[in-house]
């Protein structure tokens, strides 16, 4: 967890929400100017997504 925020005794609750990727490219064609697939595909195959070591709770969705 962040340095920063436990100096200030800061409680840090994650909710990560990852939607289908067909929801993703759906909401993209509705897009004025949709991003390129190719650069949805190669963003989603680099995610990450939250680990337990960043955050008092963690909840997944998705």
């Amino acid at each position: 967890m962040d340095s920063y925020f436990a100096d200030y005794r800061a409680r840090i609750d994650l909710v990560y929400i990852e939607p289908p990727l067909a929801v993703v490219f759906q909401q993209n064609e509705r897009r004025a100017k949709p991003v390129p697939k190719k650069v949805i595909e190669h963003l989603v195959d680099k995610l990450e997504p939250p680990t337990w070591a960043e955050a008092h709770s963690l909840v997944l969705v998705g």
